[in-house]
């Protein structure tokens, strides 16, 4: 399952900045819906469903998808330029209220043709902003691979990952020099 090589994916002084606490659970559900984690910015906290841990022997993708929760809760994002990648007249249904398309199953993580050419890489992160950057994030550090792979195919995934990646390495950049 969960193993601690997947810490080591992320810089370490930008770990030790973001998060005081991990709590790793056998089930995690609010309003009888099952979540794979969530945050407590304040505390500086990562709540993860031990099922969202990689327990398929791939990497922590639900670490790395709470993880960047934290990173924009407590770090500036440019959201603006983030949301005029969107295609025209696109907004995010539920900004803030993802617990009903939950409820509706809506849990694509991997994507499809018609998401990548919308300049998403999943169905879940045209929920609201904050999944559309945790979809991205969980693969720019867990799967960078295939977000690569993703990018030089769909031009609008490639500018948001390099958004991104801006944004990531601004806060690696923030945290080693404190």
């Amino acid at each position: 399952m969960y193993k601690r090589q997947d810490l080591k994916r992320i810089d370490g002084k930008v770990l030790k900045n973001h998060v005081a606490r991990i709590f790793i659970y056998s089930a995690l559900a609010f309003d009888d819906v099952r979540y794979g984690g969530t945050t407590h910015p304040p505390r500086k906290w990562l709540y993860i469903d031990k099922f969202w841990l990689g327990n398929r022997g791939d990497s922590a993708m639900g670490f790395h998808h709470e993880f960047s929760s934290l990173l924009l809760k407590l770090n500036r994002f440019p959201i603006d330029q983030w949301k005029q990648l969107n295609p025209d007249g696109f907004v995010y249904p539920l900004e803030g209220e993802s617990i009903a398309l939950l409820k509706k199953g809506n849990t694509d993580l991997t994507g499809n043709e018609e998401t990548y050419q919308d300049g998403f890489v999943a169905g879940y992160g045209k929920m609201d902003f904050e999944n559309d950057i945790n979809t991205f994030f969980q693969l720019l550090i867990g799967n960078p691979e295939k977000l690569s792979d993703l990018e030089r195919d769909y031009p609008t995934i490639r500018k948001k990952a390099e958004l991104l990646r801006k944004f990531y390495s601004d806060v690696t950049a923030s945290s080693r020099s404190k």
